[in-house]
């Protein structure tokens, strides 16, 4: 992805979650978190809906991670593409882009993004390095 128009274009479509891992600090990894779709526009606009596995809700709830009593959580808001680092932030709709984090997976932390072919790997991390999420979509 050279220019912001070829990562726009190559992001812009609906995704299916092919795997979805946490590694929070001081816990045990949880794999296989959950299931969902994302949703990228052409305006950069971006819709995840999230199902959780009962110990990812477990892990949301003791994080301050807002999930329903069915276990999903759903966000919408607008994409920034930071082509430099190769990474994008998720500015959710009625929030400042410059608020602070709540909670090492906060949407607003950066996603490291890999794309290869219709496959789209996206890392969090912590200030230090450490990957905290990686979750594996794939363009339908």
């Amino acid at each position: 992805m050279g220019t912001l128009t070829d990562a726009r274009s190559r992001l812009t479509g609906t995704w299916t979650l092919l795997s979805f891992d946490l590694f929070p600090p001081g816990e045990p990894p949880i794999h296989a978190a959950g299931t969902g779709t994302m949703t990228y526009d052409e305006f950069s606009n971006l819709k995840v809906d999230l199902r959780l596995t009962p110990a990812s809700v477990k892990l949301a709830e003791k994080i301050g991670i807002p999930v329903t009593p069915e276990g999903s959580i759903t966000t919408v808001g607008h994409a920034v593409i930071d082509l430099e680092r190769r990474a994008l932030s998720y500015v959710l709709e009625g929030q400042s882009p410059m608020r602070q984090a709540r909670h090492p997976l906060d949407t607003n932390l950066p996603r490291y993004w890999e794309l290869k072919g219709d496959e789209l790997t996206l890392r969090t991390k912590d200030e230090k390095g450490t990957v905290l999420s990686v979750s594996v979509w794939r363009k339908n």
